[in-house]
């Protein structure tokens, strides 16, 4: 990869596109660790704390709360969600008590709000690398699972149905998010530069939570090979799709969820859902479409000042200032035109610590790439005078 004239604030663009390919079992094996999900009313719940493993621990019983049934350790992203969910204000005071060494007063005080309260919740868990099951997620009992291999699994045969050959590039998989890249293994469009040729590959891009921290989405996604570079086009006018993960309460009462009550019916609608929405993503004639877009976000040339047009990307975004000053610095390396603005904005992507955020800044330089006429003929012209205050 090039990277000569690359400022030291940048991290280096050491990973080529054959490096971030991530080898499908390894990623089939990640999302596709055990689960079991339990569903019971809170009085027949108990939050407590394990002195031997030095964590806490949730158990769900429906005859002696102090005999569990089932008992799992948490992890931090469960035990906010449960708070938040029990009172509120919780959230605020379990730091408190934490960070003083209180851990017996706040497990009394969530076992006493689970006493108090009447509803039903679905819990998730599921085997982290050591095999050991982890309570990962608090929901309501409208919760609807669409969990990340059901997924993949209805993806992989539409993929099969293609010549084209696609991998899997990128991505993160951890017990709260999901997100994960198809792109064609060869490029679909190759753009001159003064910097040689952009190899920019097409395919679709995946986000997905199975704890209630957001939604399915499947978006078009390109890949700039050069710097490993992220558009997502996540409008539906550009083949977005999404799905919230919300449906019918959950009829059983209590115990380990049975596979009727995952409301077979919605599922199989949802596959089918995603299986279309994958064949338009990879659909050759979207690709050619998208191929033009590319290419008049090149010669879309800027006409103002190109550090003042990210300047005002970043002001009308709420960029912090440290983005807003990598964008910049980014921008001295792009050729001065649309999608060399775009391309400052995901290369400043791959530099902040949070992968949510990557994505949003992604999505952004999607709509960037995307701007109708006016808006990108106005940004474009940009000088220091008409900046966002």
């Amino acid at each position: 990869m090039k990277i000569e004239n690359e400022q030291d604030v940048l991290t280096p663009r050491s990973s080529s596109k054959n490096a971030a390919v991530r080898p499908l079992d390894k990623l089939f094996e990640q999302i596709s660790r055990k689960r079991v999900d339990l569903i019971g009313h809170s009085s027949q719940m108990r939050f407590d704390w394990s002195d031997d493993m030095k964590r806490f621990t949730f158990n769900l019983s429906n005859t002696d709360a102090s005999k569990p049934q089932f008992e799992f350790p948490t992890n931090r992203h469960f035990n906010k969600k449960m708070y938040g969910k029990l009172a509120k204000g919780l959230s605020t005071l379990s730091d408190h008590l934490v960070s003083t060494d209180q851990t017996p007063l706040l497990t009394q005080i969530v076992n006493e709000q689970f006493e108090r309260d009447s509803r039903k919740f679905l819990v998730r868990s599921q085997q982290n690398e050591a095999g050991l099951f982890i309570a990962r997620a608090f929901c309501g009992d409208t919760y609807k699972p669409i969990d990340d291999d059901l997924i993949l699994e209805t993806m992989l045969p539409v993929i099969e149905e293609h010549d084209t050959e696609y991998v899997i590039l990128g991505g993160r998989c951890t017990m709260e998010r999901t997100y994960f890249n198809i792109v064609t293994k060869n490029p679909v469009v190759v753009m001159p530069t003064a910097n040689g040729d952009r190899e920019v590959h097409l395919g679709t891009s995946i986000s997905n939570s199975g704890t209630g921290d957001g939604k399915f989405k499947n978006c078009f996604f390109a890949c700039d090979s050069y710097c490993l570079n992220g558009l997502r086009f996540g409008e539906k006018a550009h083949m977005e799709f999404s799905q919230v993960h919300r449906g019918s309460k959950i009829s059983q009462e209590y115990g380990q969820l049975q596979a009727d009550s995952f409301r077979k019916a919605e599922l199989a609608s949802l596959r089918t859902l995603i299986a279309d929405a994958t064949r338009a993503a990879l659909d050759p004639k979207k690709h050619a479409e998208f191929a033009e877009i590319l290419k008049q976000s090149h010669q879309s040339q800027v006409t103002g000042d190109p550090i003042e047009v990210v300047k005002r990307i970043g002001a009308e975004n709420k960029f912090s200032d440290i983005e807003t000053k990598v964008a910049e610095m980014a921008m001295q390396n792009e050729e001065p035109n649309l999608y060399g603005v775009q391309a400052a904005v995901t290369r400043m992507a791959q530099e902040v610590d949070s992968f949510s955020r990557r994505v949003e800044l992604e999505e952004l330089a999607g709509k960037l790439i995307t701007l109708p006429t006016v808006k990108r003929d106005s940004l474009l012209a940009t000088e220091a005078t008409e900046l966002v205050s």
